[in-house]
């Protein structure tokens, strides 16, 4: 099989040629663009030039109905049966995170930071969420299932779990009419907290620190690389990864994936730290009555950068494997 694979995001999009078969797979080529630097995915897809296709599988942000897929934070369209047309191959267009919930079963042991051993049921569902340029989650009924269940709930309001993100939301709602998840848990989300944590007295911040954050092209990834040594960012990413945790636990209370929870997207593998320091966990298991039945539930941090891509891979699979099967009639 010859596979075109694709990761597309806010922020960057990655496409990949695979070649091979399930268990012996060779990428052929592999690019990563800013998403950005192109007006449509057309545009980005004509300067990636891939022929001869035995199928497309491409994880998308955004909901995606009947193929089809506006993307939240871009301007662009995807359309399966456009593309079908132009790839001149079957083509499979899924949310990114029904593309990372593939993906993790795709991973090894070394690609999982564990944050909570809990209490494993094998055959039961797991979840998959994270925080990227948005949020992102999507659901396995069955930890080996086929079927993924795809959502928009970083769309979801938002709930306070404390006083101090009560006052995060009320300074949240000076930016948004209405503050989602993904206002808050996301690279824009990590900012915004950053901002209340200094508006509000909380932790000081250097004059310094103030212009190279409110400068920068990517606020985000500032807090982030300089939360090691800078207190003001620290506390910030503290805060973040604590209301991280608690959203997690709510959808770990409606969902109840007890083979699992993973936490992907972009912005955690990069912000380790209070991660492995527990702070996440604590977060998770601090809802009363139910903490117990949350610490029950294994939680694992993914770590690979490509796991999308690696998901959209197992969709492109088997869409392939459909197409080519013959018909019973």
């Amino acid at each position: 099989m010859r596979l075109l694979c694709g990761d597309i995001g806010g922020t960057k999009t990655e496409l990949a040629i695979f070649t091979g078969e399930p268990g012996g797979w060779a990428c052929e080529r592999r690019k990563l663009y800013a998403s950005l630097d192109f007006a449509t995915f057309d545009a980005l897809l004509a300067d990636f030039r891939c022929e001869t296709l035995d199928a497309a599988g491409l994880g998308a942000a955004g909901p995606v109905v009947d193929g089809r897929c506006k993307t939240t934070n871009l301007p662009w369209v995807l359309d399966a049966t456009e593309l079908r047309a132009r790839l001149h191959a079957p083509v499979g267009v899924i949310n990114d995170f029904h593309a990372m919930a593939l993906g993790v079963r795709e991973l090894g042991g070394d690609d999982l930071v564990v944050l909570q051993e809990g209490q494993r049921d094998v055959d039961g569902p797991v979840t998959v969420l994270g925080a990227g340029t948005g949020f992102g989650c999507a659901h396995l009924p069955h930890a080996r299932a086929a079927t993924v269940l795809s959502t928009e709930a970083g769309h979801a309001d938002l709930a306070a779990p404390g006083p101090w993100a009560a006052g995060l939301l009320d300074f949240a709602r000076r930016r948004h009419a209405r503050p989602t998840v993904e206002h808050l848990l996301s690279g824009a989300g990590l900012s915004m907290v950053f901002d209340h944590v200094v508006d509000s007295g909380e932790v000081d911040a250097s004059a310094e620190l103030l212009d190279a954050v409110r400068t920068a092209a990517d606020p985000a990834a500032v807090i982030g690389e300089r939360s090691g040594r800078d207190r003001a960012c620290e506390r910030a990413v503290e805060r973040f990864v604590e209301l991280y945790g608690s959203e997690a636990a709510n959808v770990a209370l409606r969902l109840l994936p007890t083979g699992g929870m993973v936490i992907a997207g972009g912005i955690a593998a990069k912000v380790l730290a209070p991660f492995e320091a527990g702070v996440f966990v604590r977060a998770f298991t601090d809802k009363r009555p139910m903490s117990g039945l949350l610490a029950r539930i294994p939680v694992s941090l993914a770590l690979h950068p490509s796991t999308a891509l690696l998901g959209a891979r197992v969709a492109a699979c088997m869409l392939y494997s459909n197409t080519a099967a013959p018909s019973r009639d």
